[in-house]
């Protein structure tokens, strides 16, 4: 899991990117033993988490009405030591001054190209969304055109008209070139990028806003990861579009993180033609809780990913926290050794094993395997299973074997892409991410969500779940 961070930035959680994989094979000689499952329900533990939840929400909705309001100097107070050592007050007059004024947004809509930004005077900055998110620069060249605005234009795009010229830097650290030309009136411009043999490719919803103050809340939630980590989340209406802030809470009710960003657009679901997938049960048994999983980034940054856009990531989550004592140690996190089962019956298509245990709060920065430790079921001719990051050594199954559903097939562990121990799961239509896959939508058969039995669910943030 990803998080990112305006203000001040804390180490990821759990997650999976969409890279390729290298493949092993065998049964190992020993297998870890798996640890104890918790109980289904336990009606103290859900009173519990429901307290959690509504007293992190309390915090969270204080924080940003002032955060909305502007009034920074009263949410400076409400920041943990760490946070006001690293960010003053007029740091966070400044992010919201360059978050609500003269505001630039264009789209290039044959790759899903997502311009935000922020125009101050002959440069223009901001993030370009494709399928990451990436930093963009540009700026205006000295022989432009005059700006000539068409009588009765809504909004005033006329600024923005000239030739543009600058880069964006990808996550590898490589920089692309961007070139985008805007007409005298605005309302027409283009995109060519050098690199990627794109020419003069015409961008829509071109528009500029002097002012784009953040709207009412429409939606917000509360993640209580621990008694010391409590991730609130909110989303503002932000000029027709969302916004959202992403608060962390520590242990005395501080603010130990913030962000401010641009609500994530997604390009249509590409599996929307697809095949469904058969109705899965759950790859555990016992009570999990589902830490990303839903369709929008809010409740799953992996909806970004075109392989990953249903992926789910579940964790353990009793006695106030997903671990006991200091979760300095693996096996400390309650989900750690815990069996991991087959969804359905399957063919073993790809095994992946032999990547040691990250440390907790620890997450790699190029691990060989994103996925760590895992296994691909084949489900039919288009259908595939990722189950992932789980324990090296501990993958009881064998490349072509068949297996029915609730057959063990290895344990959680924390491996690849990690820095906790947890299970991944998603489906797509290619057995390997070498060759683009697109993401299958997942529903799951007779389980109980939050107590209640369902006959067919999705898994959605937030909630716990367990096999009925």
């Amino acid at each position: 899991m990803n998080r990112r961070r305006l203000l001040q930035g804390v180490s990821a959680l759990i997650g999976a990117g969409p890279v390729g994989s290298a493949a092993a094979q065998g049964t190992p000689a020993a297998i870890p033993a798996p640890t104890e499952l918790p109980p289904v329900e336990d009606a103290a533990e859900v009173l519990d988490y429901a307290a959690a939840v509504a007293h992190g929400l309390e915090l969270g909705r204080q924080a940003t009405a002032l955060l909305a309001a502007g009034e920074a100097a009263e949410l400076f107070e409400r920041f943990s030591p760490e946070m006001q050592s690293a960010v003053s007050v007029t740091q966070i007059e400044e992010t919201l001054l360059e978050f609500t004024t003269n505001r630039v947004h264009f789209e290039e809509p044959n790759f899903h190209l997502i311009f935000d930004g922020r125009l101050a005077s002959n440069a223009m900055s901001g993030v370009l969304q494709s399928s990451a998110l990436t930093p963009f620069s540009l700026r205006r060249s000295d022989a432009t055109p005059e700006p000539s605005p068409l009588a009765g234009t809504p909004v005033p795009t006329a600024i923005l008209a000239g030739h543009w010229s600058g880069a964006t830097e990808l996550a590898d650290g490589t920089s692309v070139g961007l070139v985008i030309d805007v007409s005298a009136s605005g309302q027409q411009a283009t995109l060519s990028i050098r690199d990627q043999n794109v020419a003069d490719a015409p961008l829509t919803d071109i528009a500029f806003a002097p002012e784009q103050p953040l709207g009412e809340r429409t939606r917000d939630w509360l993640m209580p990861l621990s008694p010391g980590m409590q991730i609130y989340g909110a989303v503002y209406d932000w000029g027709g579009r969302g916004s959202s802030v992403s608060i962390t809470f520590d242990a005395a009710d501080l603010i130990g993180s913030m962000e401010l960003a641009q609500e994530w657009l997604l390009a249509p679901d590409p599996a929307a033609g697809e095949a469904s997938l058969p109705p899965l049960r759950l790859p555990f048994d016992g009570r999990w809780w589902v830490y990303w999983g839903g369709d929008t980034t809010g409740q799953n940054y992996h909806a970004a990913s075109r392989e990953q856009r249903h992926a789910v990531d579940l964790v353990v989550w009793q006695d106030g926290s997903t671990f006991r004592g200091d979760g300095a140690a693996n096996e400390d996190y309650y989900a750690w050794g815990r069996p991991v089962l087959a969804p359905v019956d399957a063919t073993m298509v790809e095994i992946v094993d032999g990547y040691p245990a990250n440390s907790p709060g620890q997450l790699p920065e190029n691990p060989p395997d994103a996925f760590g430790n895992h296994v691909v079921l084949q489900v039919g001719n288009n259908a595939f299973v990722y189950l992932a990051h789980l324990q090296k050594g501990s993958i009881s199954v064998s490349r072509g074997e068949r297996v029915t559903a609730g057959t063990p097939v290895g344990l959680v562990g924390n491996s690849g892409n990690s820095s906790e121990p947890h299970l991944h799961i998603h489906a797509q239509n290619y057995p390997t991410l070498r060759t683009p896959a697109i993401g299958l939508p997942m529903t799951f058969a007779n389980l109980l969500v939050d107590g209640e039995l369902v006959e067919t669910a999705s898994l959605t943030q937030g909630t716990f779940v367990a096999q009925g």
